[in-house]
């Protein structure tokens, strides 16, 4: 399972070195906010001042994993660790089929579309129930909208429009049992945004058919690399990344500040 939504909509006014996250706050019933890191630390204790006289309630930040004294300076603004994402990549080979449909694998795994929206978003609900991701892992927001998160997560990448979306689902016995879904995230790039497997299926080879299906399928369409991300003790899927070929290159921190 892969997270990398960012949730952010709208902006504060220019230079504020923060910007609204309406999405978050809808689902979350408080007021959030995102710390604009890459404008430089010197702007950030205005910004957190800026947000604060906003009547934001939660500034959320990311920072590169490594940057231990940024990491450290937010901390003395109040900032809080919720989250280590770990990011993967996998090189591909030149592809060595057409985009037809799910070649070899036609009986297991299938292309999905917009009328596979809510059957995904059910997936999700219960792939994701307790998933220690930022929200999950924050206490003070409701586990309960934090679950909702990924279920609503699953259903708009499937039901909003978007170009180069690469979407493949596991059918067992005629039902939809796991997803995969990611896009093109920059020129021969394809990311793996969000995948999840009904727990009751997990265990069973359903995930590493998927992503097979999905690196199969990025190459097709002409993509030169797959990258992927969860958060840092989700061992076992980066254990089967491992075993496609995939090797760790990025982390990033994500921090929580509550204005109270």
């Amino acid at each position: 399972m892969s997270e990398t939504e960012d949730g952010g909509e709208g902006r504060a006014p220019e230079g504020d070195g923060w910007r609204p996250s309406e999405l978050e706050s809808r689902r979350f019933g408080v007021t959030f906010g995102i710390l604009e890191t890459g404008r430089g630390r010197t702007q950030w204790r205005n910004a957190v001042a800026s947000a604060d006289r906003s009547g934001v309630q939660v500034l959320s930040a990311r920072i590169d994993a490594g940057e231990i004294a940024q990491v450290q300076e937010l901390e003395g603004l109040g900032f809080r660790l919720v989250d280590t994402l770990v990011y993967h990549r996998l090189s591909l080979p030149s592809p060595a089929a057409s985009p037809n449909g799910a070649d070899g694998e036609a009986a297991e795994v299938r292309f999905l579309d917009q009328q596979d929206a809510e059957a995904c978003s059910s997936i999700a609900r219960v792939a994701f129930d307790k998933y220690l991701g930022r929200y999950h892992a924050d206490p003070r927001l409701s586990d309960v909208a934090a679950t909702d998160a990924y279920a609503d997560w699953a259903g708009r990448l499937l039901s909003e429009p978007s170009e180069g979306r690469l979407a493949l689902g596991a059918v067992e016995a005629g039902r939809l049992t796991g997803f995969i879904i990611g896009g093109r995230s920059e020129p021969g790039t394809s990311e793996i945004i969000l995948n999840a497997v009904e727990p009751a299926q997990q265990g069973r080879g359903t995930y590493r058919r998927l992503l097979e299906a999905y690196v199969t399928h990025a190459s097709i369409l002409g993509a030169d690399r797959v990258i992927t991300s969860t958060q840092l003790r989700n061992m076992r899927v980066q254990g089967i990344w491992a075993d496609a070929g995939f090797r760790l290159f990025h982390s990033i921190l994500t921090l929580h500040r509550w204005a109270d």
